[in-house]
């Protein structure tokens, strides 16, 4: 009859998918029902995380949350500075375009991080597909063995020596027979382990950029601040061409910059996490590694069990024949024997028996022992694969169902809005630029007209061709 799993395991795999067939590794996910996961990353997984960001980058609409994304700031941004640029906004604008080219590369980090990371995935649940089974097959195996080893122990205890007698039931180690090697199915999951260790190698240096990208657009953010404070305080209000202009941001881009970076920052930190804990089911000593080195081990005892079961059988049954069928006849014969023969022929008809005894026991106490050592093999391999479970339940949590998020390219963001113009003489007058030399004075050739048309056209008009007062 077949053992159940631990209640871990249990408790993660019983599905009503599983319903009919053997449950996979593949079957634990199911999909988090979050409504309000827009507010807080940590209810989305890592494919759904990079796809928010490549939203709040490159959507140029309203959004139903606070925050509007990048390009629809910098757009709102750009229609303004075309209606009357000036440097303070410009800068704004200049260093929202760096937030945006550092967020969409973090955004491209993180997509070719994901790549490795769903191949090993992948790869990590054809292991699971062989391991689960493997794992299952080998307690229910297990059990066989131990109904063999209890059948050769159940024919050997009966046996008696004084007087000779073999009238308990038949060793039978038949209900072991049927069990295969799983060695040949179990060896190569090590190289599927390996494989997917190189995929997380692939991922490692993308995860590590994403990171550092975060720290690259926090300092962006809070240039931002700087940048937004100068505006608020020295240009709220300023005239130009003679009219007061209100120079208010449509929205706060330090805000709309940090939103954004708090999603690369989530997706970039569980993409590292991630992992570090792959690696750790990848290896050799833990997670999917020791449970195969486990379910290896298992095999290997199981077969021995089996093996020590039928000899066990084979052992107890020869011993029990030659009990009933020789040395009780001869201990029978004996009475017809005079004294001392007839004590003599039954001590040794007895002697016999007990050696016969001894080596049943003997081989029905090895059935048993190694029996044990299959069943205890077979239940480690269980309470890991409830561990390796439950890990590998929490990988697809972080890289959700199949088929991924669609994580398209994002387009390089063009700026378009005029550049302020620049005031020479009011940049040498503050100090900003001492090296632009004032505009020449001109003066017209001709001074014998009258003073107030000199005067008009100073430096212009019918004068002729002025010249540079040096």
């Amino acid at each position: 009859m077949k053992r159940l799993l631990s209640v871990g395991i249990s408790a993660l795999l019983a599905a009503p998918a599983w319903a009919g067939r053997v449950p996979t590794i593949t079957d634990h996910y199911e999909e988090p029902q979050e409504r309000d996961w827009t507010r807080d990353p940590s209810k989305k997984h890592i494919p759904g995380l990079t796809a928010h960001l490549g939203d709040l980058i490159a959507d140029r609409g309203p959004r139903q949350d606070d925050v509007p994304g990048v390009d629809h700031f910098v757009d709102g941004l750009q229609e303004a500075l075309r209606k009357g640029s000036d440097v303070p906004r410009w800068k704004i604008l200049q260093n929202a375009k760096d937030a945006r080219d550092n967020l969409r590369d973090g955004y491209d980090e993180l997509r070719k991080a994901l790549e490795p990371l769903l191949e090993a995935r992948r790869i990590l649940r054809e292991a699971g597909d062989v391991l689960v089974p493997a794992v299952q097959g080998e307690s229910e195996d297990a059990g066989k063995v131990k109904e063999s080893a209890d059948s050769v122990k159940q024919a050997a205890d009966p046996l008696e020596t004084d007087p000779p007698e073999a009238k308990g039931p038949k060793a039978d180690a038949s209900a072991s027979a049927g069990v295969k090697p799983r060695a040949k199915d179990l060896q190569p999951v090590a190289e599927q382990l390996a494989r997917a260790a190189k995929e997380l190698e692939k991922a490692k240096p993308w995860s590590q950029r994403a990171k550092q990208r975060v720290q690259a657009v926090e300092q962006l953010g809070k240039k931002a601040k700087e940048l937004e404070e100068e505006v608020a305080a020295a240009l709220g209000q300023r005239r130009t061409r003679g009219t007061p202009e209100d120079l208010s941001l449509p929205f706060n881009s330090e805000k709309v910059i940090l939103n954004a970076n708090k999603w690369l920052k989530e997706a970039a930190k569980r993409t590292e996490k991630l992992i570090e804990r792959l690696e750790k089911e990848t290896a050799p000593d833990e997670g999917l590694g020791k449970l195969n080195a486990l379910a290896l081990a298992a095999d290997g005892k199981i077969i021995s069990g089996k093996g020590a079961a039928r000899r066990g059988a084979t052992k107890v049954g020869g011993s029990a024949a030659k009990i009933k069928d020789v040395i009780r006849p001869e201990w029978d014969a004996a009475d017809a024997l005079p004294e001392p023969e007839r004590d003599k022929a039954k001590r040794e008809a007895v002697d016999k028996a007990v050696a016969e005894k001894t080596s049943a026991d003997e081989a029905a106490k090895a059935a048993t022992e190694a029996a044990e050592a299959a069943d205890e093999a077979a239940r480690a391999a269980e309470a890991q694969l409830s561990k390796a479970a439950q890990q590998l339940k929490k990988l697809e949590d972080e890289l959700g169902p199949e088929p991924s998020e669609d994580l398209p390219d994002l387009p390089e963001l063009m700026l378009d809005a005029p550049a302020p113009k620049m005031d020479a003489k009011a940049k040498g007058r503050n100090g900003q630029n001492p090296k632009v030399r004032s505009k020449p004075l001109r003066y017209p050739k001709v001074l014998d007209d009258a003073p107030d048309r000199v005067i008009g056209e100073y430096g212009e008009g019918s004068y002729g061709r002025s010249k540079s007062l040096r």
